[in-house]
Formats: C-alpha cells, structure tokens, sequence
C-alpha cells in the first residue's frame, strides 16, 4: 500500500497542491506515503470524506435513475462514475467523481428524458445547444447528469457501440444491478474519453491501470478490435503512459502493434513532443482547453478528418451555443474565441 502511495505522491512531487490537481488526494489517504507530512495526511483524509460525501450521493441517484429506467424497459449502462470506484478501486471514496454519466440506445432517448424530468431533473443547457454532440446534460440541485446516446462526438474514434451493447454483461454492486462493459471495450472507451479530455489528470492514468490490473483483457482481442475501430492512437498513448507511469503489465508486443498503423504517427508525434517536458503530467492546464486543447486531441484521434469535426462546432457555432454563450452576437462570440486562443 505505501508503496504505491509513495510513487504518486513522487509523480506529483510530493506536492498537495499538484496531488489535488490530479485527483489522487483520496486515494493517498489509503496508501499513505511514507514521505508525507503530518498536514499533507490530514488533507488527503479531508479529501477522503469530501469524496465519501459526494459519491454517496451520486450513488443514490445512480440508482434511483436506473431504478427508474428499468420500470420503464429503458436499458442503460453506467459510464465511469462510483459503479467504475467499486469495481476497480474497491471502495466508493478514493476516486472523485464530478457527476453521472448514463449510456442509452438513441432510440430511448425521448423516454429517458421523459423520466429524468419526472424525476426532478431540468435541463442545465438546452438539447439545441448539444446539435451534432453525444449527450445531454442534466441538473437537479447541485447534481449534474449527462444522458449519452454515443460514446463521443460524430466523426471521432469510439469503441463499436453495438458491440458494446451486446456484449455487456449484468453486474451486482451494493445490491444494484447494472449492466457493465467488457474489460477491454471499458478499457478502449476510457483510453478515447482521456484522449478526449486530453489526459489532464494522473488518475487518468491510475483508472486505465487499475481495468489491466484488476481485470486484464484479452491482448490479441483488444489490439484486433482497436484496429478495427480505429482507436489504436488513444489507447496506444494511454497504455504507454501507464506502462511507464505506474509500470502496468502491458506487452510491449500490444504496443508495437497498436503502433503501427500510419494514423497512429501524430500519437507517437505528441508523445515524443511531451516526453521532451518532462511527459502528459506536465502539460499546463490553460494548453488542454479551447482551439488548442482541439488541436492536442486531434494529435490522439490520428485522422486528418477528426480535426475538422473537433474544431468545427468551435469554429461554425450553432445558434443555441452562440446565444448562450455570446447573448445571441457572432462578433461576440468569436472575439471570445480568439481571447481563449491568445491567453
């Protein structure tokens, strides 16, 4: 255990602050580092109740929106969330979450909404603003849910979503029942949704780990299916990282494999860019946001075509998005636009 802690806690550099920032702050309360003081131990337990607190209530609406879902024949698979904390982490306060996230066939999306609204739950942005997008989002106090039809948006890489679908299997956790993804179609999906968000955080990295460790998938299987899926760049970034990161048992024969593709250069581009730094962990907050931020995930999707469709709602805004965010005015919202670009 304080093994494991002393190696995040070095990878932050034994810093609350960067260990805050990464999100590994609950889960070194669990493997307490040797080399941490007394106020940096009193932190990560503070940090342990907050995410206690939180994710128990996440979990309560985890499971009255399922519960809700089932009565009404809507099925839905959990994505990432306290089910993923239980399963891989062993315990629902060690790894922060920030809402819920629920996948559902296209197909059921009226019926979903239906029920989230008999729920409680309002739009927290209007459904016009997600146009061309992969989810909605919802809000009820200070609770926050994406309703997902697709993994990510049109035109990027993703696992196959019918072969997730029909390969989930049901899962029983504190004593709800869920239906839950394949060990490597979860560990493809998680590999796009960081690629997505640009792998800001070390937990990023640690929830990748923690599906090899826990659950290894099939290796040939895995590198068969991200070929044909088209989602070898992420997952060969991901897997790098957590090879060198945290010394995950990854062959280096996945690697090569995954590797070799033509559309997996940029990957290998961007790797070899950030390992010059100092690697991912380094990457300044402000330069994973915006155009650019676009630009560093066009890097990991590794197709010419997913820069246009990652930058092109920025760029050609629907009407919603500019009215919320700009009251309406083009000018307004592109002056915007080039103020995030320059600074």
């Amino acid at each position: 255990m304080a093994v494991l802690g002393e190696h995040l806690w070095s990878l932050v550099g034994r810093s609350l602050a960067a260990a805050e920032r990464h999100r590994i702050a609950p889960l070194l309360h669990r493997h307490q580092p040797e080399a941490a003081a007394e106020t940096d131990r009193l932190a990560f337990t503070a940090a342990h109740r907050r995410t206690v607190a939180a994710n128990l209530r996440f979990f309560s609406v985890c499971r009255e929106v399922l519960g809700a879902f089932r009565s009404a024949s809507i099925p839905v698979i959990p994505l990432k969330g306290v089910l993923f904390a239980l399963r891989y982490y062993g315990e629902i306060g060690v790894r922060p979450q920030s809402d819920v996230d629920l996948l559902v066939h296209r197909a059921d999306l009226s019926p979903a909404h239906e029920q989230l609204l008999r729920l409680g739950f309002d739009e927290a942005w209007p459904r016009a603003y997600y146009a061309d997008h992969y989810h909605w989002v919802y809000r009820r106090g200070d609770v926050l849910l994406e309703l997902h039809w697709a993994l990510k948006a049109p035109g990027t890489c993703t696992p196959d979503l019918d072969r997730i679908w029909s390969e989930a299997s049901w899962r029983v956790a504190e004593g709800l029942k869920f239906l839950e993804m394949t060990p490597g179609d979860l560990l493809a999906y998680l590999a796009v949704n960081k690629a997505h968000q640009r792998f800001p955080a070390l937990i990023d990295f640690v929830d990748l780990a923690r599906i090899v460790e826990h659950a290894p998938p099939a290796w040939d299987r895995l590198v068969e299916r991200a070929l044909h899926d088209g989602t070898a760049a992420p997952l060969w970034f991901g897997l790098c990282g957590i090879k060198e990161l945290l010394g995950a048992s990854v062959p280096e024969g996945v690697l090569n494999a995954l590797a070799a593709p033509a559309y997996v250069r940029p990957a290998r581009w961007l790797k070899r860019a950030l390992d010059a730094i100092g690697g991912p962990l380094q990457v300044p907050p402000r330069y994973q946001a915006g155009p650019i931020g676009r630009l560093y995930e066009s890097c990991l999707e590794g197709r010419p075509s997913a820069i246009f469709h990652l930058l092109r709602p920025l760029v050609f805004p629907s009407k919603a998005r500019v009215e919320l965010l700009a009251q309406g005015s083009y000018a307004r919202y592109y002056v915007h636009a080039l103020q995030r670009l320059v600074g």
